[in-house]
């Protein structure tokens, strides 16, 4: 079972500040002039840990998952979203129709101790859930000479 946990300073305290920060800076304009405010107005990460991984929860509401890319190179997670919307404007009885696509990238530094290779990532209901499964930690017995 998963459990939240609290973060002191250190690698995954800044995860999640640059996960906050790339949503806030994506959904952030959203509540503009030309656009109805969402739900939210900005996507919320949590992130949660266990004995085996580290779980990022975000959410993404009104993006198709056809819309996110998540790759990893090397330490480098790197969340991709791109946003298509269509908005009216009427002013002095002209109605103006118009397309609008924002697209958000962001790189994250990960831990050392993470299987990069194994990292997945699932999305539904509007919640992107990235799995980092951490390294096995084995007990190295060394012999002691005399």
């Amino acid at each position: 079972m998963l459990s939240r946990i609290e973060w002191e300073r250190s690698e995954f305290s800044t995860l999640r500040t640059q996960m906050e920060e790339l949503f806030d800076s994506f959904f952030g304009d959203l509540t503009s002039r030309y656009f109805i405010p969402a739900v939210g107005t900005f996507a919320d990460g949590q992130v949660f840990e266990n004995d085996r991984e580290f779980v990022l929860v975000i959410a993404l509401p009104d993006i198709d998952k056809d819309d996110i890319e998540v790759t990893v190179q090397g330490n480098n997670l790197t969340v991709k979203t791109q946003l298509a919307e269509d908005y009216e404007k009427d002013s002095e009885g002209t109605a103006h129709q118009k397309r609008r696509k924002r697209t958000s990238i962001r790189n994250v530094r990960l831990p050392n101790d993470l299987q990069t290779d194994r990292i997945e990532a699932s999305f539904a209901e509007g919640m992107l859930k990235i799995t980092l499964p951490k390294q096995e930690r084995t007990l190295q017995r060394v012999k002691v000479k005399t």
